[in-house]
C-alpha cells in the first residue's frame, strides 16, 4: 500500500503529464524534488545562523553562483539591498566561524 508522500508524487506525476508542457513528467518530479531539497537546506540554514528568511534566500542563491545582478533582479529588490543582506549573512556565518567550518 502507498503511504500519503507516494500519492503525492504520483498525483504531481499525472498532472504534470496531463498539462503537456513539453517536459517528461519525470523531470518535472525531479526538479521539483530538487526544489524541496533547497527549501529544506535554506531553512537549516536559517536556523543555524539566525538568518532572516531573506537572508537565507539569498545565500542560496549565491550558494548557485547567482551574481548580486541576477539576484536583484530575480527578487525583485536593488542591489545595494542585495548588498546589505550578503554583508549580515556573511556577519552572522563569521560570527560561527570558530565553532565549525565558513563554508559549511
Amino acid at each position: 500500500m502507498a503511504n500519503g508522500h507516494e500519492s503525492s508524487s504520483r498525483s504531481r506525476i499525472a498532472a504534470l503529464s496531463e498539462a503537456g508542457n513539453g517536459m517528461p513528467a519525470f523531470i518535472a518530479v525531479i526538479l521539483e524534488n530538487c526544489e524541496d531539497v533547497m527549501q529544506q537546506e535554506m531553512r537549516i540554514q536559517q536556523k543555524k545562523y539566525d538568518l532572516t528568511e531573506r537572508e537565507a534566500e539569498i545565500w542560496m542563491l549565491l550558494r548557485q553562483e547567482y551574481t548580486y545582478q541576477e539576484i536583484a533582479q530575480k527578487l525583485q529588490i536593488s542591489l545595494n539591498t542585495v548588498k546589505t543582506h550578503v554583508k549580515n549573512v556573511y556577519a552572522k556565518r563569521r560570527s560561527c566561524q570558530g565553532k565549525e567550518k565558513f563554508w559549511c
